[in-house]
């Protein structure tokens, strides 16, 4: 990425990983065995075309492909070959970010729906229901993980974590940590919609406000966190 002074954003450069060395190639093979052998089971699941225009996918996907392939095709002359795995990839990592996204989103609202059925009597606090509490914060706190590490490898130049540090509010009115359930919700809120601002679009562009303060990755840093928190008291 490349920082643009007139327009005060980072901006994605077309051989931004060759700048930055080789070291990923290992692990680059890696990754795309496992994206074409995953694809062929989910290509019904069409990504939207916009999204395949993402510039910060296409360089990211096209700097695999170079560094994958580096003495064969440069970058001027793009084979039919390594437009289909630009396009095979971004609908591979799309799809899983979309997976990760529901499961977090839906042990959010699942782990919302406890907390409300406790206080109003529908549910006693047994062993079973603690049970399901420990399991949704888990599941939280598993997918706010495995999206923040998806993301850090795209978004290179975004901070992952700061000094957040969880605690329970100790208001007499938090009733069964209101305040904290709330909380997760709004990260996962505004994790949400940066996610698809970013991804599913066609933008390729990080606005520079978005570094100066927080943005997705930290999010996600802090829901993993305040889920391990609510894992531990209840």
């Amino acid at each position: 990425m490349m920082y643009d002074s007139l327009t005060g954003r980072l901006m994605v450069g077309e051989n931004g990983l060759q700048r930055r060395g080789i070291w990923k190639a290992g692990m680059v093979g890696v990754l795309v065995l496992s994206a074409c052998t995953s694809l062929r089971g989910g290509e019904d699941d069409k990504v939207a075309p916009a999204a395949l225009q993402n510039e910060i996918l296409r360089a990211h996907f096209r700097d695999q492909f170079l560094t994958l392939h580096r003495s064969r095709e440069p970058y001027h002359k793009p084979s039919v070959f390594s437009l289909n795995f630009v396009n095979h990839q971004i609908e591979h990592f799309l799809r899983r970010v979309e997976g990760r996204l529901e499961i977090l989103q839906n042990s959010v609202d699942n782990l919302t729906e406890i907390r409300r059925q406790i206080l109003e009597g529908e549910s006693d606090l047994d062993s079973k229901v603690r049970t399901q509490w420990r399991k949704r914060t888990r599941e939280i706190s598993r997918s706010a993980e495995d999206l923040r590490m998806m993301l850090a490898v795209i978004f290179l130049q975004l901070r992952s974590t700061d000094h957040f540090n969880p605690v329970v509010n100790p208001a007499e009115n938090n009733f069964l940590f209101e305040v904290e359930v709330r909380y997760l919700n709004r990260e996962t809120e505004a994790t949400t919609r940066l996610i698809r601002s970013y991804l599913f679009n066609a933008t390729s562009t990080v606005h520079i406000i978005d570094l100066r303060h927080t943005n997705m990755l930290i999010f996600l840093c802090h829901i993993r966190q305040m889920a391990r928190l609510l894992e531990e008291k209840l």
